[in-house]
């Protein structure tokens, strides 16, 4: 945790919108709400309130939380230990070794390939028309 420049990521609105979706999430979901049901501010301390109160969600704050702090890619490894091949080589060995590091990157990969907006793995009619990203 102390290789982490905290005063970088706080500056960066991505980062902050994680930790606060890693903090609310796990709580919406345990109490089977959604943000349109908060509509007071009265509303949301109480959910909070109930939330601490309770230890399992709480415990799945702090999972979440992690999560979104942590980076399951990071070996502890920094740029100038990637000077040679072989060690390039070994950290691709290393990652494709670990199922969980795997299973982010299938993820990941889906992720970045699947178009939500549409049935099934395609582009829409549109978008497989075009020449050049919008």
């Amino acid at each position: 945790m102390n290789k982490i420049n905290w005063k970088v990521r706080f500056k960066n609105p991505v980062f902050m919108v994680q930790i606060i979706l890693a903090f609310f999430t796990p709580i919406l979901g345990y109490f089977g709400l959604t943000a349109e049901d908060l509509t007071t501010w009265n509303s949301v301390f109480k959910l909070i309130a109930d939330a601490i109160s309770n230890p399992y969600v709480v415990s799945l704050i702090i999972v979440s939380v992690w999560n979104a702090i942590n980076d399951p890619t990071y070996f502890g490894l920094t740029t100038e230990d990637l000077t040679t091949w072989n060690s390039v080589f070994k950290l691709i060995i290393d990652a494709i070794s670990n199922p969980y590091v795997v299973s982010l990157i299938i993820v990941s990969v889906w992720n970045a390939i699947n178009d939500p907006t549409t049935k099934g793995v395609a582009d829409s009619k549109q978008a497989q028309n075009y020449s050049e990203p919008k």
